[in-house]
């Protein structure tokens, strides 16, 4: 298991595929990561870690699968045991400082000298248990380790200085063009001293000529620090050029300096004298369903029309971007409250409306009307018109009743509703659809529905504005294919309730839905199975429209009946000497039966389930298998659907002569049902499995 030293976390971490279930203690611990707005649980687990600093007995917080890698880090805790007792544990940081990697290099060659001691192998274990005998019990991070392996540069004298200009493998090629005779190869401005002292020319800042000293690679770090360190202040990147620039160079020194200067690790710790804190931002609550807040302002004065409006009391939606305009003859609170008025009448009444601090908007005519409906208001901050995203719409609106009237006459009144109509209908660059759509609700939801492109996508929202997800007990629900919305789907719903159980830990027992065949129910039952109350549908035989779509199926395979429900399902039931392996082997064209039959919602095809293959894993006998073709309604195959079963129930109740059922849909993904019969309804439960999180945005 990859061993990593994480200088960021107090504790051990390790990931949950590289422990065993009987490695976990039953302890927890609360967690705090860097952009979490609030503490997480982890279970704890005792872990043994094998490595270069021996054989350690850890406890470590056991991270999700969402974030499994496979690794194991070690935190700072455990680093400064293992230091204690002369661990050796090597760290690998984002940045690394100068000192560490001048240490890490003389580590390395030190070690590349020595042979590895055997007695060192055999080291003793070691548990986190003794780093919790701390006087406060804080964590806290390890001590700054500083610098004592550096030396002197007075200790060098001119002899070495020559010398290891010579050994430098980065200097190796200005000796030899300093050396050349041929003026043409030579390097202008370097030279050599009698002493063979390797020195470049250049004029400074300030026109001076100076020598400049040139340095070999060993001694640049300790160069770097004499310009910037101790008695050089810490200063910036700048002045600690100009003071390196008057005595010393080296080929990219300045490079090297920009980075030693932002990598010191003094100057990060304590920062700039003036450096302030950047605000933290903050996410724009997002506006879940259209008209529920609406930006309201009044724009003018514009040419007095033939009928004496001068004004406009413009409004929009901020989710859909729906634009709404009514002109008035003034601005006083009584046409305003007016011109409000019908825009509700259209848009329906908003939770919240935005509005500027004009005399006409903050009256105490207009503040009774919006207090009266329940609206809640939010007035614009003073001279700062970038905090009401109408006021852009209103040089929209000018520009296009301006070349309106250009072509109609300049009365604008009857140009405003050509404009609004053209500014409803045309894509919205920030939403991607046209607010007429997104005013529609069913299109944008249908375009959703295609794009995720599985048998049911189900919509949902709480039926009372002060309910939640977490708390709501009763929610409007609608499903669509990729191709149309559907009056009833079970398994979609399960997965709904499945989602407001557990995803979004909802706490009543039972959830109710308002949907387009009535108000569905969902009870949490015992194995974690969630119940649905659904309507059950009585079915007739098949009449002469419908023989034609029988006839695909009794091509490869014998029927033994063939109804049509209620609910425009065809129910075609095979002979019982059909097997499951015959039946999953059937194969279905859309095309084929798209022009078999027309006017029906899908074909059910069952069987009656019986030999040792019509068991599951448990050895539990099906009653019956079923499989569900809907091409009509843009699904090929169902997986599961439980409108189906409600045909099939009561079908099934009259040839077996019993209420309960134990199912099987044999798609290829498949699934199982429990469903009982109660005279007009049927009770279904399952399970569910949540497979993808994710967000949709546009």
């Amino acid at each position: 298991m990859p061993i990593l030293r994480d200088t960021g976390t107090t504790i051990d971490i390790v990931c949950r595929n590289k422990i065993k279930p009987e490695m976990l203690t039953g302890e927890s611990i609360w967690v705090q990561q860097p952009f979490d707005e609030s503490p997480i649980c982890l279970p704890l687990a005792e872990v043994e870690l094998e490595g270069e600093f021996g054989h350690v007995i850890t406890k470590a917080a056991v991270v999700w699968s969402q974030i499994d890698k496979g690794r194991c880090l070690l935190g700072n805790r455990m680093a400064a045991l293992l230091k204690k007792d002369d661990r050796v544990l090597h760290q690998v940081n984002a940045i690394q400082t100068r000192a560490q990697k001048r240490i890490a290099d003389q580590e390395k060659a030190s070690n590349d000298i020595q042979t590895s001691n055997p007695e060192k192998e055999d080291a003793e274990e070691v548990t986190t248990a003794d780093l919790m005998e701390t006087e406060d019990g804080d964590l806290s991070f390890p001590a700054k380790e500083t610098d004592s392996k550096g030396f002197s540069l007075v200790k060098i004298d001119t002899k070495t200085l020559v010398r290891k200009q010579k050994e430098c493998a980065t200097l190796k090629d200005l000796f030899e063009k300093v050396g050349r005779t041929d003026p043409n190869e030579t390097l202008e401005g370097y030279n050599m001293l009698p002493n063979v002292l390797l020195v470049k020319q250049q004029t400074d800042k300030m026109g001076e000529q100076r020598q400049l000293l040139i340095i070999p690679e060993e001694y640049c770090e300790n160069i770097k620090a004499l310009c910037h360190e101790g008695t050089s202040g810490h200063l910036g990147v700048t002045k600690t050029k100009d003071a390196f620039a008057k005595y010393f160079y080296w080929p990219q020194c300045y490079k090297d300096l920009e980075e030693y200067v932002k990598t010191c690790d003094k100057c990060q710790r304590v920062g700039k004298a003036n450096e302030k804190k950047k605000a933290p931002m903050k996410l724009v609550p997002i506006i879940p369903e259209v008209f529920s807040k609406i930006n309201v302002d009044a724009c003018g004065p514009l040419p007095t029309t033939p009928k004496g409006k001068k004004y406009l009391i413009t409004a929009m939606c901020l989710a859909s971007k729906y634009p709404d305009a009514v002109p008035v003859e003034d601005i006083t609170s009584a046409s305003v409250v007016d011109a409000l008025m019908q825009i509700f009448s259209r848009l329906g009444f908003p939770k919240i409306i935005q509005i500027d601090q004009g005399r006409s908007f903050i009256s105490e005519l207009t503040q009774e009307f919006l207090q009266k409906f329940g609206v809640k208001v939010i007035h614009s901050s003073i001279y700062h018109p970038q905090s009401n995203p109408v006021e852009r719409f209103h040089r929209t609106i000018k520009r296009i009743l301006r070349v309106l009237c250009l072509e109609a006459g300049s009365d604008w009144e009857q140009a405003i509703y050509p404009a609004l109509f053209s500014l409803r209908t045309v894509v919205h660059e920030s939403t991607g659809f046209s607010p007429a759509e997104l005013d529609a609700g069913n299109d944008l939801k249908q375009k959703i529905a295609a794009e995720i492109n599985l048998s049911e996508t189900a919509f949902l929202k709480p039926v009372n504005e002060t309910d939640s997800f977490q708390s709501g007990k009763r929610f409007s629900l609608s499903w669509f294919t990729p191709s149309s919305e559907v009056c009833l789907c079970g398994h979609a719903t399960l997965a709904t309730a499945a989602v407001l159980f557990k995803e979004c830990d909802n706490e009543s027992q039972v959830l109710e839905f308002e949907t387009l065949s009535g108000v569905l129910k969902a009870e949490r039952v015992q194995n974690d199975r969630i119940q649905l109350n659904l309507p059950a549908y009585e079915s007739n035989p098949v009449n002469e429209e419908y023989k034609k779509l029988v006839k695909v199926f009794s091509k490869t395979l014998p029927i033994e009946e063939s109804v049509i429900s209620v609910s425009k399902n065809v129910l075609i039931r095979l002979s019982d000497t059909v097997t499951r392996k015959e039946f999953e082997a059937i194969k279905t064209n859309d095309a084929e039966l798209l022009s078999a039959a027309s006017g029906i919602i899908g074909v059910i095809l069952t069987v009656k389930a019986s030999g040792e293959q019509c068991v599951d894993e448990e050895g539990n006998s099906y009653d019956f298998l079923s499989r569900y073709f809907a091409p009509w309604y843009g699904v090929s195959e169902d997986p599961v659907c439980g409108s189906a079963h409600s045909v099939l129930a009561p079908y099934w109740a009259k040839s077996l002569k019993k209420e309960a059922f134990y199912v099987r849909q044999c798609s290829r993904r498949g699934g199982e049902l429990h469903i009982e019969l109660l005279k007009d309804r049927i009770l279904l439960s399952g399970k569910a499995v949540v497979v993808v999180r994710g967000q949709i945005s546009f």
